[in-house]
């Protein structure tokens, strides 16, 4: 287990309608398109959480989180969003 995924965890992937989130910290969640257009920005406070996708087309993104006490940290993770 790399110290990312300790901070940080998501599932499924693919996703449908909905993304489960756990985080150690707080930080903030961003999601962008492959064209770099930023689709979710959320503030996390440590836990568990949804991040409701229904409405983002089909296709791959970019997910990071920011922990809020680290400066120089950023976890990045690609994540495939397929409704059926």
């Amino acid at each position: 287990q790399s110290p990312g995924e300790e901070l940080f965890r998501f599932y499924p992937n693919p996703a449908t309608d909905v993304l489960q989130v756990h985080t150690n910290q707080n930080g903030l969640f961003e999601l962008y398109n492959l064209v770099g257009k930023r689709i979710i920005v959320r503030s996390l406070e440590s836990g568990v959480h949804r991040i409701d996708l229904v409405g983002i087309p089909n296709g791959h993104y970019q997910l990071i989180f920011k922990p809020t006490d680290h400066t120089k940290l950023r976890i990045a993770a690609q994540l495939n969003i397929l409704h059926y």
